[in-house]
């Protein structure tokens, strides 16, 4: 990963311009339909937003939308945020929304249960989207952390408006290349062993500044060998 961001929040953090990691598995996709898995919610969670997020705590914070309510049990109101835009400079708006609830139940897609199939999708306006169930359910975002959204526009130019499946075997436009809302720009993304790298995006609004201090190198799994693990003689019990 390399820093490119000038930016105050950066100079204060002060993040590295160099980030080496490893993993034991391969990134499958950078399209955010295609792998319900946590490896891949890790990476693409740096590039791309959801309507929501979890704190430290894991309590859920407003990301992409800034406020929601229930105005009757089987209808939320999601207000989005204004002035965010996408790492290509389009804007964020409802018609994104709408469109990123359609390819997340679409064929293809690895996370459809993050979303109902009876769930209807309504735009009020160019900040307002409602979700229209068929039912109450008191915890409809509660997965939508890892439910990122796309831009509609850059999806329809690039056709990739369809999700790209985890069994394809050629690889997509959505597949190699990313433009979400979030911290870090992808500059390119090809198959192991060529893995993938990554930049701070100046547009990034970060909402909340106490993540994203720093970097360190690192490796996951961490292979512990036999010299280095705890004594396990006579004084330590088992």
């Amino acid at each position: 990963m390399r820093s490119n961001c000038s930016c105050s929040r950066c100079d204060v953090a002060g993040l590295r311009p160099d980030l080496g990691y490893a993993n034991q598995g391969d990134l499958k996709s950078l399209d955010p339909d295609t792998l319900n898995e946590t490896t891949t919610h890790a990476h693409l969670g740096q590039v791309y937003e959801g309507l929501n997020a979890r704190d430290k705590d894991l309590k859920i914070v407003p990301a992409l939308a800034e406020s929601w309510e229930t105005p009757e049990p089987t209808r939320w109101r999601f207000h989005l945020r204004h002035g965010i835009k996408f790492q290509n400079g389009d804007p964020f708006t409802a018609d994104d929304v709408v469109f990123s609830a359609e390819r997340v139940r679409a064929k293809g897609s690895n996370l459809q249960s993050s979303i109902d199939p009876d769930v209807k999708v309504v735009k009020i306006d160019d900040y307002t989207v409602d979700f229209v169930l068929t039912k109450p359910n008191p915890i409809l975002n509660s997965q939508w952390d890892t439910w990122y959204i796309m831009d509609k526009k850059w999806c329809e130019e690039n056709n990739s408006v369809a999700p790209t499946p985890a069994s394809a075997t050629t690889p997509t436009y959505a597949s190699l290349h990313a433009n979400g809302t979030g911290a870090f720009t992808v500059e390119s993304h090809q198959p192991c062993p060529t893995g993938w790298s990554r930049r701070a995006s100046k547009d990034y609004l970060n909402r909340s500044t106490e993540n994203g201090a720093g970097s360190a190198n690192g490796a996951s799994p961490v292979i512990i060998s036999a010299s280095s693990r705890p004594d396990t003689g006579p004084s330590v019990s088992p």
